[in-house]
């Protein structure tokens, strides 16, 4: 697949995308039925709520920002880069999410009804740096709570994760050497998320 488009790559790191045939119902009802739970009482939802991926109710995916009178005081999540392949976001109608670009923070405002696709670090990995992952945060409003959904494409966690062939040549050679994701995984953890730590211990220096 990376071959057949290697020649026109550019280094986009974020894109919202409209065009994706999910209906606007569907969405709508779908992030409704997540403010609704973050709108229940705490012993309700502990009693639904799970991070076990065993269980059938996982919703750690979604994100619910209550409004906050001073946002310069908070971060709704700190700056980072995602250690996957994609993330793709629904960020509903509230502002909140800003890229780094160019020294500075920019935000994304929200396009009715699309999806944010945030490239990952494996896909700079295995692009071998032809795709950059986006290091991003978000940040809280001061009046209206904010409700996002994400959903990571990821790797397996014995995957081994290492360059495509077609991205070197003379010119072009491997930066980082070969692992399996949960090596990854761990060491992203342990740095958390440091978007200039987390890849080190990956490059390959000559």
């Amino acid at each position: 697949m990376f071959s057949q488009y290697t020649p026109s790559i550019n280094i986009v790191r974020l894109k919202q995308v409209v065009n994706h045939g999910l209906s606007e119902n569907l969405i709508n009802d779908t992030m409704n039925v997540f403010k609704e739970f973050f709108e229940m009482p705490e012993e309700n939802k502990a009693r639904i709520y799970s991070e076990d991926p065993k269980k059938p109710c996982r919703l750690y995916t979604m994100n619910h920002y209550p409004p906050c009178p001073d946002p310069s005081l908070t971060l709704g999540v700190p700056k980072h880069c995602d250690p996957n392949l994609l993330t793709i976001l629904h960020q509903g109608e509230v502002p909140g999410l800003h890229v780094f670009k160019d020294g500075e923070w920019i935000g994304v405002e929200p396009l009715h009804n699309a999806f944010v696709v945030n490239i990952g670090h494996q896909l700079q990995i295995i692009s071998n740096n032809k795709l950059k992952s986006a290091e991003h945060r978000a940040v809280t409003n001061s009046t209206v709570a904010r409700t996002t959904a994400a959903f990571f494409i990821s790797p397996s966690d014995d995957c081994v994760i290492e360059h495509v062939k077609s991205f070197l040549d003379a010119n072009n050679s491997p930066l980082y050497r070969a692992f399996r994701f949960k090596e990854f995984l761990l060491n992203y953890s342990s740095m958390k998320g440091n978007p200039e730590l987390c890849l080190e211990p990956f490059k390959l220096h000559a």
